[in-house]
């Protein structure tokens, strides 16, 4: 190819290396650039998905419960590490009790001072679980893991969608080559 047409130029300035992009072409980057951003979102949350699930599933003893006491007292807040603001509690106690016994415990009670934990609502239901390679239990709400099985879902249909309309998709991508 001929030098002089290899190199692009600014009218303005007349310097090398300089090109103007059109609306049209700044539209095609952002919205690419943000769908890739929905992209990593919407897979981290389904590995997350996936990684919860996994880990539920390996314990041995988990049941289902509902609180029936939940007192809180002495409500502070403190600013948090996001530069936002946390609420607290002086005093903290909760029982839930579980739907059938579990290694002969029929609930678990929690107590503890200066706690930042969620508030757990009386009748809420949670998923208790007990690891058998750690001390104590853990505590899942079922309501935390619609938005990542969402996600998952998501990820799942558009994973089929990219395979069924690949052909599409590589001329539509065609056609926006041609747009940069």
């Amino acid at each position: 190819m001929n030098r002089k047409l290899q190199k692009v130029t600014d009218r303005k300035n007349n310097k090398a290396g300089y090109r103007k992009l059109s609306l049209k072409q700044w539209g095609v980057i952002i919205a690419f650039l943000t769908l890739i951003c929905i992209m990593i979102l919407i897979a981290v949350l389904a590995v997350k998905c996936v990684v919860e699930w996994a880990v539920i599933q390996t314990c041995d003893n988990k049941v289902m419960g509902t609180a029936t006491v939940a007192e809180y007292k002495g409500e502070f807040t403190d600013a948090d590490s996001n530069g936002g603001m946390s609420t607290g509690h002086k005093y903290v106690h909760y029982v839930i009790m579980f739907d059938e016994p579990v290694d002969g415990h029929d609930r678990i009670e929690y107590e503890n001072k200066n706690d930042y934990s969620a508030k757990v609502q009386l009748g809420h239901r949670y998923l208790i679980v007990f690891n058998q390679f750690e001390d104590g239990t853990h505590r899942y709400d079922p309501d935390d893991f619609i938005p990542d099985r969402i996600a998952l879902g998501l990820l799942i249909g558009i994973i089929v969608v990219a395979v069924v309309f690949r052909k599409q998709f590589a001329a539509f991508s065609d056609k926006i080559d041609g747009l940069l």
